[in-house]
């Protein structure tokens, strides 16, 4: 892969981690119960389904991704995560029983079913009507990202964010069935 391909593809996944940081602040007004969702546009999954969350990683350089982050290929390397801090993280993951993905970019994905997210997180996944899925607390936030105070302080120390991908604007939107 020639280097000009390799830089576009960085810059093309830490856009889209980007934008998974921007919704992750977004919280819904809804109340959901630890037990089931609740809420017109919100459905419970099924304990075994498998879904996909992105793991973010710190840069090794201390630089911080937020909205307004412009990154290009000439600044990539200032937001690439440690080797180190890949390998500590995939290898975390991979012992709690998640499939890990490659590394790509500022992160990876972490594979598994909705119980093991759920129990792993002591949180509660739910779909919206668009697919997206997202996670509850018990006071009741919902949002796309996971809760990471249950994690060892080794993980959370490499890890900005454990997120569900928004759903895009465009495609099928009713998952929810007629």
């Amino acid at each position: 892969m020639n280097r000009k391909y390799r830089e576009s593809f960085l810059v093309v996944s830490l856009v889209l981690a980007i934008v998974s940081i921007v919704f992750c602040s977004c919280e819904s007004n809804g109340r959901i119960l630890l037990e089931e969702c609740e809420g017109e546009n919100l459905m419970n999954l099924e304990p075994n389904k498998l879904t996909s969350a992105q793991v973010l990683l710190r840069s090794e350089s201390g630089k911080v991704i937020g909205p307004e982050t412009a990154i290009t290929s000439e600044n990539i390397q200032d937001y690439l995560p440690s080797i180190e801090s890949v390998n500590l993280a995939k290898k975390f993951f991979t012992e709690m029983e998640f499939d890990v993905g490659e590394w790509v970019g500022i992160g990876f994905s972490i594979t598994a079913p909705v119980s093991k997210f759920e129990q792993t997180f002591k949180t509660t996944l739910c779909m919206e009507q668009d697919g997206g899925i997202k996670a509850t607390s018990e006071d009741g936030v919902i949002k796309y990202e996971l809760p990471l105070d249950l994690l060892p302080k080794s993980v959370t120390d490499l890890v900005i964010a454990i997120t569900f991908t928004p759903p895009p604007a465009f495609g099928p939107i009713d998952f929810f069935g007629p």
